[in-house]
C-alpha cells in the first residue's frame, strides 16, 4: 500500500463548531500546558530522523535515547487554539488506549512526544481486522469528549464555496442535498470522531488497533469515521454490514445502512473537493477538467494508490483521485 499518498488525504480546515453534547468542550483547554513528566521532551536524543508528514505543515521525527524510539510530532505552524485542541484529542485518545502513548507536549513550542506504533496486519484476517476496527471506533465514539470543531457538513460547505475545481449548477444541487439528507440524521449524538481515518492514519498493531493525527479531530457525526473506513478499505456491501455488526454489537437496521451510505457521499464530496485544493495549490490547472463520467471508479483509483501507480508528487495524479471521489458521490 502507498501510504505516502494517503497522506494527501489529509484535511486541515480549522474552525470552531457547537453540537448536543459540546458542554465539556465549548471552553477547550489543557492542563498542563507543558507535560514532560520524565523530562525527555528535549532530548538529548541518540539519533533523530525525518518521517513523512502530512500537508498540514507538521514536521515528525522518530527519535531515539537509550533503548527507547518515540515520534516526535512538531505543529509549530498552528495556532495555539488549534495546538490545544488537537493536544487536548490525543492526550483523550492516548488514556482511552485507542491512540499511541503519550510521554510529553508542550503547547507552547506545539511539540507532541508519543509512542512509536509498529504494524501488524499482516499477522491477521481481513475479518479480525474488520472488527478490532469497530471496536476501536466504539470505543472512542462512546468515549470522553473532544473539543468541538467546525463539523464536517460546514467545512465541507466552505470547501464548495471555494473549489479551484468548476462545479455545474446540477452538481452543486447534488451536493447540497448530500450537505440536507446528513443534516437529517438529527437524533444522532454527537460524539469525539477522528474525521480522517485512511489507513496512513490507522495502526493495527498486537496492543489493538491506534489511531493517530488528530488534527481535524472534533465533535460529529460518528458515522463519518465508520464511513471513511469503509471507503478507504474499499469495503463491499457484506463487509460494510459487518462493520455495522460490530460496532453497533446487533443486528443492522435498514436506517443504519442509508445513514451510513450518505455519510460515505459526505466524506467522498469532503476528500475529492479537499484534494482539488491540494492539487490547485501545487498546480494550478491550465486546461479544462474531465468530466466527471470519464473519472476512474473510485475503487480503480484507490487499487492505483496503494500499488504505487498514482503518485502524490504530480498533481495530475491528486486530481484524478479527487475526481474518483466526487465522481462515487455524485454519480449515484
Amino acid at each position: 500500500m502507498n501510504n505516502i499518498f494517503l497522506l494527501v488525504m489529509c484535511s486541515f480546515l480549522a474552525g470552531c463548531g457547537t453540537t448536543k453534547n459540546a458542554d465539556s468542550s465549548l471552553s477547550c483547554s489543557i492542563s498542563p500546558i507543558v507535560y514532560d513528566p520524565d523530562h525527555i521532551l528535549y532530548g538529548p536524543w541518540a539519533k533523530k530522523s525525518v518521517l513523512k508528514g502530512g500537508l498540514s505543515g507538521a514536521q515528525i521525527f522518530k527519535v531515539i535515547k537509550g533503548k527507547t524510539t518515540y515520534v516526535w510530532r512538531q505543529i509549530t505552524n498552528r495556532n495555539m487554539t488549534d495546538r490545544v485542541r488537537e493536544i487536548n484529542a490525543q492526550v483523550t485518545a492516548s488514556r482511552s488506549g485507542y491512540g499511541p502513548k503519550l510521554y510529553a507536549y508542550d503547547a507552547h513550542t506545539g511539540v507532541i512526544l508519543m509512542e512509536a506504533l509498529e504494524a501488524c496486519d499482516h499477522h491477521i484476517s481481513a475479518t479480525l481486522r474488520l472488527q478490532a476496527l469497530a471496536h476501536a471506533l466504539k470505543t472512542m465514539h462512546s468515549g470522553p469528549a473532544f473539543c468541538a470543531h467546525m463539523p464536517l457538513q460546514e467545512q465541507t460547505k466552505v470547501l464548495v464555496k471555494t473549489t479551484p475545481r468548476p462545479l455545474s449548477s446540477a452538481q452543486k444541487r447534488h451536493i447540497h442535498a448530500i450537505l440536507e439528507t446528513q443534516r437529517s440524521f438529527k437524533d444522532t449524538l454527537k460524539t469525539a470522531t477522528h474525521r480522517d481515518l485512511n489507513p496512513n492514519n490507522i495502526f493495527v498493531t498486537q496492543n489493538g488497533v491506534k489511531f493517530i493525527d488528530f488534527e481535524n479531530a472534533g465533535l460529529d457525526d460518528p458515522y463519518i469515521d465508520l464511513a471513511a473506513v469503509s471507503l478507504f478499505y474499499m469495503m463491499t456491501h457484506q463487509e460494510q454490514t459487518l462493520l455495522l455488526s460490530a460496532y453497533h454489537g446487533r443486528r443492522i437496521t435498514e436506517d443504519d445502512m442509508v445513514h451510513l451510505q450518505w455519510a460515505r457521499r459526505l466524506v467522498c464530496v469532503f476528500q475529492g473537493l479537499t484534494l482539488h485544493q491540494i492539487a490547485h495549490a501545487r498546480a494550478p490547472r491550465e486546461n479544462a477538467p474531465q468530466p466527471l463520467r470519464s473519472a476512474l471508479d473510485l475503487g480503480t483509483a484507490l487499487t492505483r494508490v496503494y500499488e504505487g501507480k498514482l503518485v502524490p508528487t504530480r498533481s495530475q495524479d491528486v486530481r484524478c483521485v479527487a475526481d474518483a471521489f466526487l465522481k462515487e458521490a455524485l454519480n449515484k
